[in-house]
C-alpha cells in the first residue's frame, strides 16, 4: 500500500536534496571569501609597510593595533616601544612583551609613567628611542587620552611633529584610534597627517562599518 500524505501532497526528497545542497554552498562560499580575505589582508600587513611612516589604525579598541605591532617585530625583526594608557605590567604579562620600554600616560609618579600633559617629554622619549635604535617601530596606544587632556588642536600639532620625526629617522609609528570618539572632521585631519594602514580598510569593509 501506498503511504498517504495529507492533503494529497507527497515533498519531494529531490527539493529538499537541492534546498540543502544550496544551502551548504552558500556556507562554503562565505567561509571561502572570508578566508581569501584574511590571507589577503595578512599578505599585506607583511608587505605594505614602509620605513619612515605613520600609520593610522581605525579600530575599536586596540587589539589590531598590537598585533600589527607584534608583527613587524616578529617578521621584520625590528625594535619596539610602546607607549599606552595601560598599566605597563598588564600589557606586559597580556602581551608577553620582553625587555621592551614601556611607557605608561599617567600623572602618577612611576619610574615607567610620563604625563599626558608633557608632550614635549613624550615627543623627547620617542625622539631618544627612535635616534638610537635602526628599525624603530612605536606603537602610541591611547591618542584619544592624549586629546581628552591637551584638546584636539595642541594633540594634532603633537602628531605632526612626530611624523617629521618618524620620517627623517626612518622608523614606523603605528596608532591605533576609535573613529567614533572623534569628529568626521578630526578624523580627516589625522587621516591627511598619517597613512591609513590598508588592513583596517578591508576588515571595516567586511562588517559593513564605515571607513
Amino acid at each position: 500500500m501506498k503511504p498517504h500524505w495529507k492533503g494529497g501532497i507527497m515533498p519531494s526528497i529531490g527539493a529538499v536534496t537541492v534546498l540543502i545542497i544550496l544551502a551548504a554552498g552558500t556556507i562554503i562560499a562565505i567561509a571561502v571569501a572570508f578566508l581569501f580575505l584574511l590571507r589577503y589582508s595578512r599578505r599585506l600587513e607583511s608587505e605594505e609597510w614602509e620605513l619612515g611612516v605613520s600609520y593610522l589604525v581605525k579600530e575599536k579598541g586596540s587589539d589590531r593595533g598590537f598585533a600589527l605591532f607584534h608583527r613587524l617585530l616578529e617578521s621584520r625583526n625590528m625594535n619596539g616601544m610602546v607607549i599606552t594608557r595601560t598599566f605597563p605590567e598588564k600589557i606586559q604579562k597580556s602581551e608577553r612583551f620582553e625587555n621592551l620600554p614601556i611607557w605608561w600616560l599617567s600623572r602618577e609618579e612611576n619610574p615607567q609613567s610620563v604625563d599626558p600633559l608633557s608632550l614635549a617629554k613624550i615627543a623627547h622619549v620617542i625622539k631618544e628611542f627612535v635616534q638610537h635604535k635602526e628599525k624603530a617601530v612605536v606603537l602610541l596606544d591611547g591618542l584619544e587620552y592624549l586629546i581628552l587632556q591637551n584638546g584636539f588642536e595642541t594633540a594634532l600639532r603633537f602628531i605632526q611633529a612626530l611624523n617629521d620625526l618618524i620620517t627623517l629617522n626612518k622608523a614606523t609609528l603605528i596608532v591605533p584610534v576609535n573613529p567614533s570618539s572623534l569628529s568626521v572632521k578630526e578624523l580627516s585631519l589625522l587621516e591627511k597627517e598619517m597613512e591609513i594602514h590598508r588592513l583596517s580598510i578591508n576588515i571595516l569593509r567586511l562588517f559593513g562599518e564605515q571607513e
